[in-house]
């Protein structure tokens, strides 16, 4: 949770974190029972019992005893005796002193050092009444223009309340009935000046109709392009280019783009593109293309006649990540793993900007509009990178999966380009989908593992579901039927590279290990009945393992083959792994090379043996980027569906067959049959009442542990980073990193947060 995602919870006074309440019987039944200590190495991660930082934050819980001294939300009090005090307020229990302010903790005894005042009193009525009777205390924080903390949050808490998501009725496909988006993505927000969509669909009606329009599909939208583009190109450059500014100045004036922005957007993930350089020595520049991610609302007509739509951005989506679809058809992505939601929720000019490109794309009388104006915003930038010597480089899809058109925009004006004796665009993408894989025309994308079919002895359906693309994507580089993947040049494309996550700790003594000593993978594919196979596949016997050639070799020396077990076809296939490949950022305090690793895929193929791997139709073998979940990652976010598992065993593995890591090997997938894989979980208990002040109402199902964006570790990253989607303000100590400033006092906080001004 970073500094937007905690002011979002405080403007709505509620815990976004939702606590499941389960008795004894029901924690006993849980399935799977898996203890995962808490790494004590790590400074950043909460220990049991506490909070395990350096500044000994006092985070969450009261004190359960006031003799147990520790770092608690209530400091320390003597024992007092038991029979009411007289003079006491009528309502305080035995033993209680007065509060010197409301919501503050009790007195102290004389000389005990004063502890941080507590809210623990306006959780419930009777703390609120008590509240009330007590004497008012020293004046409370105010700003430089006048007025109590606690009065101006009041007041902009009523606006603020747009920061909150709504259920939109809506139709889509695969029984979809509904969808919760952000309030401010619809409304706008009023104190940031920025309009919603409502706003905005009165502007593009105005420019583009107020008619019903179903919204266009993603291969539909992918037509409509190609064939814009093809005709677009045949013009004089000249021409060219005015169609271009006229259609930006279109979306300009429907308010579907801003007044003076274009297409493209800034990602921090392209920031280590900065540092890569082509073989001529230049650097390059980074842009994204930002959508909705997961599901998106599209609104058709305007007025009276206004319909909703729910579109999937991203076809290749697992329920895990894109939260799935509720009983009732509601489509939520903020149940699932994705981290791109989060700023259509946090900030309201990205929810926003993203649902206005993402409607445009998809509208219509807005698609070829739109792919014309992102040909000149490309077109523009990669005329401003050649005046510093540098290098476009473009990322589609960074967030969603509906972008099939730049690769298009990207081979023609490349064509103009090479004619002008200047370097070629980029392109660097990631996805689940078959998206094509075109280095010859600069475009790059890699394959995105969604986990391996087995695991704990158990299987993951849904990723044997997915390993049949999995095979055709990054192995064969053909088809369902079997043809291979060509571009518009009628060449043959080679197999992508891809990456898998595995649930070693980052800088951990394993992960070094992992590291030194795996160097390929052997990946086993799902296994078929006798049935599923073809006749030259029956012809090659039970068990056959092939050279590079074809020819017939033994296990060891393989580069593809395949066994027999149960009477079941497993295929397997030898790939090269690379490990995170860093690249230096700066110098560190001692002078050293300050190193990171680097999210640019296009290089992968520099550092990968001259020898690499054939598959059985003779292309080299797509190859591996074996990596570890970020450092915030919670104990449990290492065991999800998503991440392979590897241990001691595959580095001694590994150490005898020449840096071998086997993927679900035949035997453990034979011995998984019929029993599926379920993530750890945490159990937490809530107290007999439930909920305390009806504050807790449980916005989500989502783990509180499970996800590093909702855990303190993360909470404490985060905010000392600057977001993608908003800038953060400098500070003394960190130039170009917002100050992390920690208060006792809610309502100062709260307040400091919505203004941005410091209270007095």
């Amino acid at each position: 949770m970073n500094l937007a995602q905690m002011r979002l919870a405080l403007m709505n006074a509620i815990n976004p974190n939702s606590l499941k309440s389960i008795g004894l019987n029901e924690a006993l039944g849980l399935d799977p029972k898996k203890y995962i200590p808490p790494d004590r190495t790590q400074s950043d991660v909460p220990a049991p019992g506490g909070v395990a930082t350096p500044s000994g934050m006092p985070i969450g819980g009261i004190d359960a005893s006031a003799l147990a001294p520790g770092k608690q939300l209530m400091p320390a009090m003597a024992q007092q005796p038991p029979q009411m005090p007289a003079g006491a307020p009528q309502g305080m229990m035995p033993g209680a002193q007065p509060s010197p302010m409301p919501g503050a903790a009790p007195s102290a005894p004389p000389g005990a050092p004063a502890g941080p005042p507590s809210n623990i009193l306006s959780m419930t009525p009777q703390g609120r009444a008590m509240q009330a009777m007590t004497p008012p205390g020293p004046p409370v924080p105010t700003f430089s223009d006048g007025g109590s903390a606690k009065d101006k949050a009041k007041k902009m808490l009523a606006s603020e309340k747009q920061a909150t998501r709504v259920h939109v009725k809506a139709d889509g496909s695969g029984g979809v009935k509904g969808i919760m988006v952000p309030r401010h993505m619809l409304e706008g927000n009023k104190n940031s000046g920025v309009e919603g969509m409502n706003e905005l669909n009165k502007a593009r009606a105005e420019v583009y109709g107020s008619e019903n329009r179903d919204p266009l599909t993603i291969n539909k939208i992918g037509d409509i392009h190609k064939k814009t583009l093809e005709e677009h190109f045949k013009k004089p450059v000249e021409e060219q280019i005015a169609a271009e500014k006229e259609a930006l100045d279109r979306l300009r004036a429907s308010k579907h783009i801003g007044k003076t922005a274009d297409t493209l957007d800034k990602s921090e993930k392209l920031d280590t593109v900065r540092h890569e350089y082509d073989e001529e020595g230049r650097t390059h520049v980074g842009f994204a293309s930002k959508g909705v991610a997961g599901h998106a609302l599209y609104t058709s007509g305007h007025g009276d006649n206004v319909k909703h739509h729910v579109i999937n951005t991203c076809p290749g989506q697992t329920t895990g990540c894109g939260g799935g679809v509720d009983e009732k058809g509601v489509v939520d992505t903020m149940k699932g793993t994705c981290f791109a939601p989060n700023a259509e929720s946090q900030y309201p000019a990205a929810s926003v900007r993203r649902a206005a490109h993402e409607q445009a794309k998809h509208d219509p009388a807005m698609t070829k509009d739109w792919i014309l104006a992102h040909t000149g915003s490309m077109r523009q930038a990669a005329n401003r990178a050649d005046k510093k010597n540098q290098r476009l480089l473009f990322r589609p899809n960074v967030v969603d999966e509906t972008d099939v058109s730049s690769r298009h925009v990207i081979r023609h004006l490349n064509e103009q380009r090479k004619a002008d004796g200047k370097p070629g665009i980029i392109a660097n993408s990631y996805g689940k989908t078959n998206e094509l894989h075109d280095p010859e025309n600069g475009y790059f994308v890699t394959h995105s593992n969604v986990g391996p079919k087995v695991k704990n002895k158990k299987e993951i359906s849904e990723n044997i579901g997915r390993d049949k693309q999995r095979v055709r994507n990054t192995i064969t580089a053909t088809s369902a039927s079997g043809k291979d993947f060509q571009n518009e040049q009628g060449n043959n494309t080679p197999p992508k590279g891809s990456y898998l996550v595995t649930n070693v700790k980052r800088h951990s003594p394993l992960s070094k290990k992992m590291e030194e000593h795996i160097t390929h993978a052997k990946y086993w594919s799902t296994g078929r009945e006798q049935h599923e196979l073809s006749e030259q596949e029956r012809a090659e016997g039970e068990e056959g393992h092939y050279s590079g050639a074809g020819r017939s070799t033994t296990e060891d020396k393989a580069h593809y083959g395949h066994k027999t077990v149960n009477g079941r076809r497993y295929d397997y296939q030898r790939q090269h792994i690379l490990h995170p490949r860093m690249v230096q950022v700066g110098s560190n305090d001692d002078g050293s090379p300050h190193m990171i690793p680097t999210d640019s895929r296009f290089k992968d193929t520099d550092f990968l043996p001259s020898r690499r791997y054939k598959t059985k139709n003779g292309k080299e073998a797509g190859h591996i980027l074996m990596t570890t979940p970020t450092e915030s990652t919670s104990n449990l976010g290492h065991e999800t569906s998503f991440t392979h598992h590897v241990g001691e065993e595959h580095i001694k593995h590994a150490m005898k067959n020449n840096g071998e890591y086997e993927i679900d090997k035949p035997e453990d997938q034979e011995g998984a049959r019929g029993k599926e894989y379920a993530a750890p979980q945490s159990i937490k208990f809530l107290a007999d009442g439930g909920s305390v002040g009806n504050r807790h109402p449980g916005l989500s199902d989502d783990d509180f542990h499970a996800f590093p964006e909702r855990n303190f570790a993360a909470q404490r990253h985060l905010s000392m980073r600057q977001g993608e989607d908003e800038e953060s303000k400098p500070s003394r100590k960190s130039p170009g990193k917002s100050a992390v400033v920690v208060h006792k006092d809610l309502d100062t906080m709260r307040l400091e947060m919505m203004t941005g001004k410091k209270a007095k």
